[in-house]
């Protein structure tokens, strides 16, 4: 059917954060959605994700090494819009935004710009 199809991710993270002593590092994150899509209207369509998501995160307290690496599973939304190039009609700019809810404790929150390429 137009416009819904089955998606697959992976991805790792790009820089570890910390403060007041506590660091938190991405190590890897993987994730299997429904995508549904609109039509290319004026150059641009827009689109949702719904799926689930798995990732493994690495924390250290003040260098105790405490909690260590565990790893999350739960739900991914996200909500984007490409908007493609007129003189690369198959390239487009990506904007996107993702909740992560992985953990009763513990959710994400990310926002992405990219590059995107339809083949």
């Amino acid at each position: 059917m137009p416009g819904i199809g089955i998606e697959a991710s992976a991805g790792v993270g790009f820089r570890d954060d910390s403060e007041n002593g506590f660091s938190l590092e991405n190590n890897k994150l993987g994730a299997v959605n429904l995508r549904f899509e609109s039509p290319n209207r004026v150059g641009a369509n827009a689109y949702i994700l719904l799926g689930s998501v798995s990732m493994e995160l690495e924390g250290d307290l003040n260098g105790s090494g405490f909690p260590g690496k565990q790893t999350f599973d739960g739900y991914q939304i996200t909500v984007g819009v490409n908007q493609y190039f007129p003189d690369y009609p198959r390239t487009a700019l990506n904007l996107s935004a993702t909740q992560y809810g992985v953990d009763k404790d513990f959710d994400s929150f990310g926002l992405r710009i990219g590059l995107r390429r339809d083949f």
